[in-house]
């Protein structure tokens, strides 16, 4: 039984390390993956910060061509001043000069002044020389104004071009952004997962471990108790032919078979009966060797029985007896009382010799005694 024990622990043994080996790869295997789900996640954080960074830039960009279209709208709004002043001053200026033109040539070609005057046609001369000059002057600054306003209108279209330009890559920035937030959440997801895995797989490693060791345990035990019971075997049957009697008496029922007195016929009976000294009390019976009682109360025909395992299979049974004097789990030694034989003609004892389930002779275990006379 215990060979049996100890094979069936190898066997478990053999399978559980095969599933601790196969939990072992599994616990590798989702290590790896949570290292690959972490590794993908710093990535991926990576990227989004410098996906902000350039938002924050873009964002900066437009803010700054933002500001620099409203100053040019307001420059605009200044040229456009600019040239209506311009136009205004020169439209005077050319008002003023026809009028002056139109005086010059009346009184030059149409009234014909009798007395001419040099220094008033000189200072005529020089006004309207003037007045051209204005005249210019203005058509230059209106001209000026016209450039610079073409230019400012050319500023705004770059500026309101680049501005198109940079909220439609913020918002694609936005877009990828959203996009990663994703992946991360689905990766952080995946990451927290494959951890959660990997302490279930760490638990059921520690309890196979567990199992293993408490298998190993048991059949080291086992293996130890075969010893011990290998030795007690050997001690038992070492101490062949010399075991005291458990009663002093004579043998009135020999191993094996036997005539019934009253049924004329013969029987086998796996012990030997020894009857005591008829005393009125009944004679004290001994267990023949150490070990632990493992059973004490009625058994069928056997009556009251008081049964001793001695280690190694070995077993001692002790029945018909009048009176228990020992309880079960107790352990005894060589000597001890384990109960009484009847009083007057109730005074015969059963007695077995069991060597892993198979009865042997008693006489072959028991010392030689001038006392116990074998009945013919």
């Amino acid at each position: 039984q215990y060979d049996k024990l100890v094979k069936k622990y190898k066997k478990e043994i053999k399978s559980k390390k095969e599933n601790l080996e196969l939990i072992e790869n599994q616990l590798e295997q989702k290590k790896g993956e949570k290292l690959r789900y972490e590794k993908k996640e710093q990535s991926i954080k990576k990227e989004l910060n410098r996906i902000n960074k350039e938002m924050n830039k873009v964002s900066s960009e437009i803010n700054s061509i933002q500001s620099k279209i409203r100053l040019t709208q307001r420059k605009l709004k200044s040229t456009e001043n600019e040239m209506a002043a311009a136009k205004i001053e020169i439209s005077q200026w050319k008002i003023v000069l026809m009028n002056e033109l139109g005086s010059l040539y009346r009184n030059n070609y149409t009234l014909r002044p009798v007395i001419s005057d040099p220094w008033e046609e000189r200072l005529r001369a020089d006004a309207l020389k003037i007045k051209t000059t204005q005249i210019n002057q203005a058509s230059a600054r209106e001209t000026y104004a016209q450039a610079v306003y073409l230019k400012y209108i050319s500023t705004q279209d770059e500026l309101s071009q680049l501005n198109s330009q940079l909220v439609d890559k913020k918002a694609e920035q936005e877009k990828v952004r959203a996009e990663k937030g994703e992946v991360l959440k689905t990766t952080q997801g995946s990451r927290v997962a494959a951890e959660e895995e990997i302490n279930k797989l760490n638990e059921s490693t520690a309890e196979m471990k567990f199992f293993i060791e408490s298998l190993e345990k048991k059949k080291n035990e086992t293996a130890e108790l075969k010893k011990k019971e290998e030795l007690a075997k050997r001690t038992f049957q070492e101490k062949k032919k010399m075991f005291a009697w458990p009663l002093q008496g004579i043998v009135t029922a020999r191993f094996g078979k036997n005539k019934h007195p009253q049924l004329n016929t013969y029987v086998i009976s796996n012990g030997i009966k020894i009857q005591g000294a008829q005393s009125a009390s009944g004679d004290s019976v001994t267990a023949i060797d150490k070990g632990e009682v493992v059973y004490a109360k009625g058994f069928r025909s056997y009556g009251n029985t008081v049964i001793i395992d001695h280690g190694g299979g070995v077993y001692t049974i002790y029945g018909q007896l009048g009176e228990i004097l020992i309880d079960i789990d107790t352990k005894v030694k060589a000597g001890d009382v384990v109960g009484k034989t009847g009083p007057a003609n109730n005074n015969t004892l059963y007695f077995e010799v069991s060597i892993n389930g198979q009865p042997q002779d008693p006489l072959e275990w028991l010392g030689a005694a001038a006392q116990n006379l074998q009945k013919q």
